[in-house]
């Protein structure tokens, strides 16, 4: 059996870090860091429609803060990583998002996200959960938009004091390029290849969620126009740049921000949150316990495994040591997600 106190200290330290991300773009909060990585606001935002659950008021300040900055937000990107997330109720939650910021302030261009086709849901299930997995009551008549997603919460009130996106933190390099080259792969092309120096189209195609096509179209350009070069070896062509020279132009001082591929690491993490629930609801026995963490250990492997984090779920574990180790594991990754 998994300590109780190791499953609320999943909760609460990913609820701590979530809240850190956002409140480095400038949501509303008393955390106050810097982090050492490029935060992804696309990613980011699907992770807290999971992990928000837990936490009423960071799921509203996130709705809070995309109102007022959602023009810095790729709507393609956003979509393209959902579309690879197996949480049907993180795509629920996202068409009732994309609803509202629809319709506050006529929000238009999210109107095709709210319009997603989602699965049917026979019975509404309560949105919020306190950090035991338990339903959360809701007080107020029911949001409309949530409803019609298939969850019962109470309308969202929003307070108004997220501030504009911040943009002068290395971990906001993502928005700060949007300010200058606008919405678009070119922006998680060059922030990748800023933090790795080189790359190719494949690469490039998977950690950005982009197709391969528009990442082509932009590396050539940028070749053509010498702010990349480029190499060829047995066919496979080479991108890179130089590093110190784009470190002047954007004006930007070591140590130069990790890429983390943040939408492989955050569909791992719910999983985690989607196992915790499953064994909160029903306790399963020692062998099935056993059991579903090597499979969940295989899921944190894959998502963690040359993602920019260190991954301790790189070390196999067997039926027999599969508690133990996944509780030494999961609490290294807790740490590590929270600065030690």
């Amino acid at each position: 059996m998994l300590r109780k106190e190791l499953k609320q200290k999943i909760r609460n330290s990913l609820l701590d870090f979530i809240w850190r991300q956002w409140s480095q773009l400038g949501v509303a909060g008393a955390i106050q860091a810097k982090d050492n990585w490029i935060i992804d606001p696309e990613a980011l935002l699907l992770f807290t429609m999971d992990a928000g659950r837990y936490d009423p008021r960071l799921f509203d300040e996130v709705a809070d803060w995309t109102l007022r900055n959602e023009k810095w937000i790729s709507l393609q990107r956003l979509k393209s990583i959902a579309e690879h997330w197996e949480k049907d109720a993180v795509k629920r939650t996202l068409v009732a998002f994309a609803g509202l910021l629809n319709s506050l302030e006529k929000k238009q261009r999210w109107r095709s996200l709210s319009q997603m086709d989602i699965p049917p849901i026979a019975q509404p299930a309560p949105f919020f959960m306190n950090i035991d997995g338990k339903p959360l009551p809701t007080i107020a008549k029911q949001d409309e938009l949530f409803a019609q997603a298939g969850f019962i919460r109470s309308p969202i009130i929003l307070r108004n004091l997220s501030q504009r996106a911040s943009m002068n933190t290395h971990s906001a390099l993502l928005i700060r390029f949007r300010a200058l080259f606008g919405i678009g792969p070119r922006v998680e092309v060059i922030a990748y290849l800023l933090a790795h120096g080189i790359s190719n189209v494949a690469e490039l195609a998977r950690i950005t969620e982009y197709s391969r096509p528009p990442i082509r179209e932009i590396l050539n350009d940028l070749a053509e126009g010498d702010f990349v070069s480029m190499s060829q070896h047995n066919k496979q062509k080479s991108y890179s740049v130089d590093i110190e020279r784009w470190k002047r132009f954007i004006e930007i001082s070591d140590p130069l921000p990790l890429w983390i591929e943040w939408p492989r690491v955050f569909r791992a993490l719910s999983e985690l949150l989607s196992f915790l629930m499953e064994i909160e609801k029903k306790e399963p026995s020692d062998y099935m316990l056993r059991s579903r963490l090597l499979s969940l250990h295989e899921k944190l492997n894959h998502g963690l495994a040359e993602s920019g984090l260190p991954n301790p779920f790189a070390k196999p574990v067997e039926l027999g040591n599969a508690v133990e180790e996944f509780e030494r594991q999961v609490e290294i990754l807790m740490d590590e997600l929270n600065g030690g």
